[in-house]
């Protein structure tokens, strides 16, 4: 595990996993996430895949985030999945957890959920879920150089 200082954050940051930058939901590169990203996300997610399994959905996300799926990565974003405290949260206002004919553990969208759906958005998901490409991670160190990058699109910057 290779762990260098963001001058972003001030955070140690394992760059095997995660470069500077996060992906929000519109594509801009962010170092950290506004509050409701993920929740937003995830219902997103969820619409355009109806019931699908906790740790695939988890894993898109932290695809979709730039972050790498490994074992350094178990347990990020799993709060949302699988905390025993997420019911006391908003979590069981948003979605459900199931178990299918097999026993995995799946998830469906409630219906007040269904009001906070982005089509567009929702459309998007589902068409970037079939590409499957991993998202290249960038570090960069200078203060300067990442307050300039934040904001701008990923797809503009990688192709």
């Amino acid at each position: 595990m290779k762990v260098k200082l963001c001058s972003a954050t001030n955070q140690q940051r394992n760059v095997d996993i995660r470069g500077t930058f996060l992906v929000d939901n519109q594509g801009r590169l962010q170092t950290k996430m506004k509050r409701n990203e993920n929740k937003e996300w995830i219902i997103n997610y969820l619409y355009a895949n109806p019931c699908a399994g906790l740790n695939e959905c988890r894993k898109a996300l932290l695809k979709w985030r730039g972050i790498k799926d490994c074992d350094d990565s178990r347990g990020q974003y799993s709060s949302y999945f699988y905390d025993h405290y997420c019911y006391k949260w908003y979590h069981k206002k948003d979605w459900v957890k199931f178990k299918d004919s097999k026993g995995k553990l799946r998830a469906r969208l409630t219906t007040a959920a269904m009001a906070k759906v982005d089509i567009d958005f929702a459309n998007k998901l589902a068409a970037w879920n079939k590409d499957g490409v991993e998202r290249t991670r960038l570090w960069v160190d200078n203060p300067d150089d990442i307050e300039n990058m934040v904001g701008y699109k990923y797809d503009d910057i990688i192709q």
